[in-house]
């Protein structure tokens, strides 16, 4: 759907204009001298077609000293009219078709029919990055999908700054943590066990002692008795019963001797007890070292899965875009914003921002495919050149204000009129 008849009456520096492009042409050229009203032209097709942004860009749109502007323009299929007052009450918009039906809900079928892009394509190129990012996904599908991404991958990436943090917390707090003494046990010794086991241990040497001293006095006894039997026939039969008791006694202290461990040195348990802080202290340190070494551990490997899971949002995204059907080959996104054969968008040249913001407009498909450019005179003849076929291919009808004092090229506006057509 292109503009079949623009009619527009006393808009900004207009008069009175009626212009009916070349139904075979697809640039559509408004010239002139400066301030004589081709921009007026072109604001007049946005102030008609366009919503609140196109009227928030013109506040007045009335010629000074006039009751009422209006716009007229056929589309073809339907007429869309609208009327201003210079009071700034809201302007009276009618679109109709050619049966005379008047559609009720206007504004709302027009921006339908229209693209976010149709009245200003270089707009595009003065976006911000971010903004630049998110029409361009919107275009190709992928604006939800990349929402979901780079909220998922700002999480994952806040969580391993957290854990990077932590990590080299970590790191400082081991690397100040020396190495316990080769030895060191794992958990710490209580004095209570160290007293406990050389109660243990004085208990079998005092066992020990007494059944040695029993012994030793049992030898003695024997000894004293075989010397009074020697001595003392006459006491023989007493001798020898005290020399039985005697035997028998050596037999048994001999035999419980025998199953008596071997003396134990209590100095050990004195030198234990005496260094039992210096060990414990030790063993704190290792357990504290021990525990940062798990944690730091740890948490490397938690901020080395975070980065594998940056990666992988990462690549999803550049998947999603790799199956995209893109406006423009070599337009791409990193996180800084658009780029463009691999640069940033920013650094492309004049030519190649102004084939990717007009490519990214026409790419929206609106039904009404028109576009406007202004200050077209800034396009040198390659860049007009390059307009005009992207308008060819993709059955645009562009509007392109230049500044020209010939009178020779396209529609040439004097004052608010029409002065001239040129094909």
């Amino acid at each position: 759907m292109h503009i079949v008849e623009l009619t527009a009456r006393n808009v900004k520096r207009l008069k009175a204009v009626q212009l009916r492009p070349d139904p075979n042409g697809n640039l559509v050229k408004v010239t002139g001298r400066n301030a004589q009203g081709k921009t007026s032209v072109l604001d007049a097709i946005s102030l008609a077609l366009g919503g609140a942004k196109a009227a928030k860009a013109t506040p007045r749109p009335v010629r000074d000293g006039e009751p009422e502007a209006e716009v007229i323009i056929d589309l073809g299929d339907i007429v869309v009219t609208k009327k201003f007052t210079p009071d700034g009450a809201a302007p009276k918009l009618t679109v109709s078709n050619r049966d005379g039906f008047k559609a009720t809900a206007g504004q709302s079928m027009l921006n339908e029919l229209t693209g976010d892009l149709s009245f200003d394509p270089l707009a595009f190129t003065n976006q911000d990055p971010k903004a630049q990012v998110a029409t361009f996904l919107d275009l190709v599908g992928l604006q939800e999908l990349a929402e979901q991404l780079d909220a998922e991958r700002t999480q994952l990436f806040e969580q391993r700054t957290t854990i990077n943090r932590e990590v080299k917390t970590l790191e400082a707090r081991v690397s100040g943590m020396p190495e316990p003494p080769e030895g060191t046990p794992d958990q710490q010794v209580e004095s209570g066990e160290v007293i406990a086991r050389m109660r243990e241990a004085s208990a079998v040497n005092d066992r020990r002692t007494a059944v040695t001293i029993e012994h030793r006095d049992a030898v003695s006894e024997m000894t004293s008795a075989s010397q009074r039997v020697a001595d003392l026939e006459a006491q023989l039969d007493a001798a020898n019963a005290q020399l039985d008791a005697a035997r028998e006694a050596v037999e048994r202290t001999a035999e419980a001797e025998r199953e008596l461990p071997a003396a134990v040195d209590l100095s050990v348990f004195e030198d234990e007890l005496a260094h039992l802080d210096t060990v414990n202290s030790h063993v704190r340190a290792g357990q504290a070292r021990r525990a940062a070494v798990e944690d730091l551990a740890a948490r490397r490997t938690e901020a080395e899965q975070l980065t594998a899971s940056i990666e992988a949002v990462d690549q999803r995204k550049r998947k999603a875009l790799a199956e995209a059907e893109l406006p423009v080959e070599g337009l791409g996104f990193d996180d800084d914003g658009l780029t463009f054969n691999g640069q940033p968008f920013k650094q492309a040249s004049a030519a190649e921002q102004l084939q990717v913001s007009i490519s990214i407009a026409m790419a929206a498909n609106p039904n009404l495919r028109i576009m406007l450019i202004r200050d077209g005179s800034l396009l040198d003849v390659d860049s007009l050149a390059m307009v005009e076929q992207l308008a060819e291919k993709h059955d645009f009808q562009v509007w392109i204000e230049i500044v020209d004092s010939t009178g020779d090229v396209g529609f040439v506006i004097e004052d608010g009129l029409v002065e001239s057509v040129n094909d």
